[in-house]
């Protein structure tokens, strides 16, 4: 019975991380077919975003808007922030977490290279900053990835406020500086969450494996014992 009650707690706990993902995942499909269905035409959504994130961007703002950026992107965003805070993870004792935050901030990495080779959407008009395709937005991406995960690998409900502000003002930061349009940071931003997610999704599910055997193995050795106790 107690074994029951705790795989239902189990299942329960994990119904947030599954309904996070889908709904992530879905918001990733659906702008992936409104760009592609867009043509080099952008959607009307970006069209009325850009003069609205330009005007954010004015004199006062870009410099912390440019600041924002280079922290999550680059060799910093991608390589050394993610590495410093697994480090910490493998430090505290926490060897799972810290493998699955390197593998699943490395995967996302890649996944973004290849969805811009494969969409090669061109960037805003005007911009000189960045050379690469526009969808997804690698630094929303990372910002999500990041912040979403490690909110669910410590459980800390506050950590996942953070990561919505962190990933909103990283898009933000990339429309404002003109380099993206709003639905490559949106695609970003649902990439990284969905990456996230299932990452601890995978990671839950291979604790339950290692777990299950042992606790059954332990009963079924006991059992002998126990019979004979009773005999």
């Amino acid at each position: 019975m107690a074994t029951r009650r705790a795989y239902r707690r189990r299942v329960r706990d994990r119904r947030p991380l599954f309904l996070g993902a889908a709904l992530a995942g879905g918001l990733l499909v659906l702008l992936l077919a409104l760009v592609l269905a867009a043509g080099p035409v952008p959607p009307a959504v970006d069209r009325w975003w850009q003069p609205v994130a330009a005007a954010v961007g004015g004199p006062v703002a870009t410099p912390a808007l440019t600041a924002v950026s280079r922290v999550g992107g680059g060799v910093l965003g991608v390589v050394v922030v993610p590495a410093a805070i697994a480090a910490v993870l493998l430090a505290r004792g926490r060897r799972a977490e810290a493998v699955a935050f390197a593998v699943t901030v490395a995967t996302s990495a890649v996944v973004v290279h290849v969805g811009k080779a494969l969409v090669g959407r061109e960037r805003p008009a005007g911009q000189v900053l960045e050379t690469s395709a526009a969808f997804p937005s690698g630094h929303a991406t990372t910002a999500a990835t990041v912040t979403v995960l490690l909110a669910v690998l410590l459980r800390r409900r506050g950590l996942l406020a953070l990561a919505a502000v962190w990933t909103a003002g990283m898009a933000l930061s990339r429309t404002a500086l003109g380099v993206h349009w709003l639905t490559d940071t949106l695609a970003g931003a649902a990439l990284g969450t969905c990456l996230a997610l299932g990452a601890a999704l995978v990671l839950d599910a291979v604790r339950r494996r290692r777990t299950g055997p042992r606790r059954t193995g332990s009963r079924r050795a006991g059992s002998p014992a126990d019979a004979g106790q009773a005999r």
